[in-house]
């Protein structure tokens, strides 16, 4: 895959303040655990960030010596819950490993289907 780039003032997670201090840490480590936890509702959110925030998914998805699991599920906590990266980096450690393994595999998933949708291979039919 072909490295992509974009200027930060085309990222929509900077637009959305994913970089910014938190708010309120607490209550976005909250969110963030909640929603990393919950694997079917982690999906529709990191699917919901590759459709929505085109220039983002783009510059960090095509960058293959990045976290790309990393940034997708920041990305999906800011985009859903609001939390900030530094909030949902937070609450990262309080999942277990069990929780953390499913949200990996998550976005695994996702990236996958991004890859192919992007490369022109996207299925008729998702199992």
């Amino acid at each position: 895959m072909r490295r992509i780039y974009h200027p930060y003032y085309k990222w929509e997670d900077v637009a959305a303040k994913m970089y910014e201090p938190p708010f309120d840490l607490q209550s976005e480590e909250t969110a963030s655990i909640e929603l990393l936890s919950n694997p079917d509702g982690l999906l529709d959110a990191m699917t919901d960030v590759t459709i929505n925030w085109p220039n983002a998914t783009e510059h960090q998805l095509t960058n293959q010596e990045s976290n790309r699991r990393a940034w997708l599920g920041q990305a999906a906590c800011c985009f859903f819950a609001g939390s900030t990266a530094y909030a949902t980096k937070s609450a990262w450690w309080k999942l277990t490993i069990d929780q953390r393994d499913a949200a990996n595999d998550v976005a695994d998933n996702v990236i996958l289907k991004w890859e192919e949708r992007v490369n022109g291979v996207e299925a008729l039919f998702i199992i």
